[in-house]
């Protein structure tokens, strides 16, 4: 059964919203919590943010059968802790910046610069989220202004313009409201320049996503 599959089952009120919380946290891979996540909605991550909190693997008597492994509440915890607060800011939740700011076309202009590979039927490259919102800041200054986002970085915190474009393409994807972007997830051990801290290279277990026009 697939994150979606539930999720329409709790909003036809088949499924309680605690065991829809417990049967995602039993299907996430602690790699890449974000495959699992990004897709449910506000209120369930809210609980399971309490639910997390109070997690005990050896000492919770629940109704919701065996509880999910300590390493896939813990991938969700620090997931949740990076994208999600608590009194989140209604400008993500209610999606108003992203037709404000003509999110999907201006997002849709900036993929279709990506270089193509002449040598290569590989189509586009993809893009990072951090070139997106580079590139989104440097086209419409203005509204880039507006938004009160910083790029992103160390200290950029949830409000970060490369999370808030992240997050949105993930979930509208997943959700097939966009069809023209394809989504590409990565995951391992990489050596990769850091453009945040010129001079520097990280080394490290890495979790990314890319994105392109199909």
């Amino acid at each position: 059964m697939t994150t979606n599959s539930l999720v329409d089952m709790y909003q036809n009120g088949k499924l309680t919203a605690d065991h829809l919380m417990v049967q995602c946290l039993h299907m996430i891979d602690p790699a890449n919590p974000e495959l699992v996540l990004s897709t449910l909605p506000h209120e369930i991550l809210m609980r399971m943010i309490e639910f997390a909190r109070q997690y005990r693997p050896n000492g919770m008597v629940t109704n919701y059968g065996i509880l999910p492994a300590t390493d896939q509440v813990d991938a969700a915890k620090k997931w949740l802790g990076d994208n999600c607060t608590v009194n989140t800011d209604t400008r993500d939740s209610n999606g108003t910046d992203w037709d404000k700011y003509q999110m999907k076309t201006r997002v849709l202009e900036i993929l279709a610069t990506a270089s193509t590979d002449p040598n290569h039927e590989i189509g586009r490259f993809f893009m990072t989220p951090y070139q997106i919102a580079i590139e989104f800041a440097r086209r419409f200054q203005d509204d880039f202004k507006r938004m009160g986002r910083p790029i992103g970085g160390a200290g950029a915190g949830n409000k970060a313009l490369t999370k808030y474009i992240a997050n949105q393409l993930s979930r509208r994807i997943k959700a097939e409201d966009i069809t023209d972007i394809e989504m590409l997830m990565a995951t391992g051990d990489a050596g990769y320049p850091n453009s945040l801290n010129v001079g520097r290279s990280c080394k490290s277990k890495i979790s990314y996503t890319l994105f392109r026009l199909r």
